[in-house]
């Protein structure tokens, strides 16, 4: 029998040589000698069924990490084992990740392709949900945090009435990150005046006169003459209506607004 520090060392070698770049194991490709002894020695990290997370001890003792540094990994992998690149995030999942959002949601919501409805659940209330839509699938997808997202100008397009009311901070974020020219392209490809109507409320809101009235004047001009504003609380401050680069930086900047 080797010595333990061999037994440990054969053990990390096989790890580091399975894991994937975002340090995401699968349990198949481990021997479960190898597997077992890194997870007696707290080096893996157990998150679903057949999935495991690599690395120190000693960087997974915080209950949080798993909403904060290993979740995203992680769904990357699951994601991608499950459906290749035909899955994306649901357009308020797509919001938060494109507006800097870190921290894993109660409820990650994706559209699939090809692959049926399901969910897993995770530690600390954690919740993946994906269900198979292939009309509502996006166009086009972005990567976010190596999550398949839709662009801000379609996940703003496809919003629900109650969106408005639990991230406005972030639909506030994604109007100033937005091109106003893409945006109001998208929303014309398949028209739901609510929709438009909402976010040209929002823009007014914030005191970006000119947008909110060319969005609607845009609508009017290509037959849409029923389009109106809704009434939408939008924060209480005011932020200009200037090209955003770093989402992190502008969430700080409304935080410190509020």
């Amino acid at each position: 029998l080797l010595p333990f520090h061999a037994r440990l060392g054969e053990a990390l070698a096989s790890a580091m040589e399975k894991a994937s770049t975002n340090q995401i194991v699968r349990s198949k490709d481990l021997r479960k000698v190898l597997r077992d002894l890194l997870l007696e020695q707290k080096w893996l990290t157990p998150i679903a069924a057949g999935y495991l997370y690599f690395a120190r001890p000693e960087a997974t003792q915080d209950p949080a990490v798993l909403q904060t540094q290993i979740f995203w990994p992680f769904l990357s992998q699951y994601m991608q084992d499950l459906a290749g690149e035909d899955y994306c995030a649901s357009a308020q999942n797509s919001l938060d990740l494109q507006t800097g959002q870190d921290t894993a949601p109660k409820q990650m919501v994706l559209i699939t392709k090809k692959t049926g409805n399901n969910q897993l659940q995770l530690e600390n209330g954690l919740n993946i949900l994906w269900y198979k839509n292939a009309e509502a699938f996006p166009a086009r997808t972005e990567k976010v945090k190596g999550i398949n997202v839709m662009p801000l100008d379609i996940a703003l397009s496809r919003l629900g009435p109650r969106d408005f009311t639990d991230c406005r901070d972030e639909i506030v974020m994604a109007l100033r990150m937005v091109t106003p020219d893409l945006l109001l392209s998208t929303l014309l490809e398949k028209p739901v005046l609510e929709k438009a109507g909402r976010l040209a409320s929002v823009y007014r809101g914030m005191g970006w006169i000119d947008q909110a009235d060319r969005l609607l004047k845009t609508f009017k001009a290509a037959g849409y003459d029923d389009i109106k504003e809704e009434d939408i609380e939008v924060p209480a401050f005011r932020i200009p209506l200037v090209p955003v680069k770093s989402p992190r930086a502008e969430r700080l900047r409304v935080l410190w607004s509020r």
